[in-house]
C-alpha cells in the first residue's frame, strides 16, 4: 500500500496494526517539523534528533494501546514539547551532579593530588586500604572514589543492592574508626 497520499487517520490505523511502511511515512512526513521544534527548544542539533527519535520510537513501541484523539501533527507537537522539557531537566540534573562531584573532589576528595592537606589524603587512603573485607573495600572505593551509583556497583559485583549498601556502610564505619585512631 502506498501511504504517500494517505491521511493521518489512515496512517495511525495502519501503525496500530504494525505496518512499518505507514510508520516510515509518518516519520518522513513529520520528522523535519519535529526536529525544527526540538532544535528551537534545545538549541542543540544532536539533542533535537535524539528527542525526535525518542518520540517516534515511543509511538511505535506503544502502537498497540496508543490513543490519539487530536490531529497527529498537534499530538506530535505536544509530545516533542514534553520530550524536550524532559531532556532539559535531565541536562540540568546532570550539570548539577557534575558540579556537585567537582565540589566534592576539591573540598572533600579522596584524590591526594587535589587535597591541600596531603597528609590527610594519605591517612584517608591508608584507612581505605585497611578495610578488613576486600569486597567492602571494593564497594566503598567504587562509590566514593569512582563515584559509581550503588545499583551499578551491585551489578558489577554481582550482588544485591542491599548487600552493597551493607558493605559500604561497614566500610564507612571502619574508615571513620581508623581515622579517629590516627587523629
Amino acid at each position: 500500500m502506498d501511504f504517500l497520499q494517505s491521511d493521518d487517520l489512515t496512517l495511525l490505523h495502519e501503525i496500530k496494526n504494525g505496518n512499518e511502511l505507514a510508520f516510515n511515512e509518518m516519520f518522513r512526513r513529520y520528522s523535519r517539523f519535529l526536529k525544527i521544534q526540538a532544535y528551537y527548544k534545545l538549541k542543540d542539533t544532536q539533542l533535537a534528533e535524539e528527542a525526535v527519535n525518542d518520540v517516534l520510537i515511543s509511538i511505535w513501541q506503544r502502537r498497540n494501546n496508543i490513543e490519539i484523539n487530536i490531529p497527529l501533527k498537534a499530538y506530535l507537537f505536544k509530545a516533542i514539547t514534553k520530550q524536550c522539557a524532559y531532556k532539559e531537566r535531565s541536562l540540568r540534573q546532570h550539570r548539577l551532579l557534575v558540579n556537585h562531584v567537582d565540589v566534592m573532589e576539591t573540598d572533600f576528595g579522596f584524590y591526594p593530588a587535589t587535597l591541600e592537606n596531603k597528609e590527610l589524603g594519605q591517612k584517608i587512603l591508608n584507612a581505605i586500604a585497611h578495610i578488613s573485607a576486600p569486597s567492602s573495600r571494593r564497594a566503598f572505593e567504587m562509590q566514593y572514589i569512582y563515584h559509581k551509583p550503588q545499583k551499578e556497583i551491585a551489578q558489577e559485583m554481582n550482588m544485591s543492592l542491599d548487600a552493597v549498601k551493607k558493605k559500604i556502610s561497614r566500610a564507612t564505619q571502619e574508615v571513620r574508626s581508623l581515622l579517629k585512631k590516627s587523629h
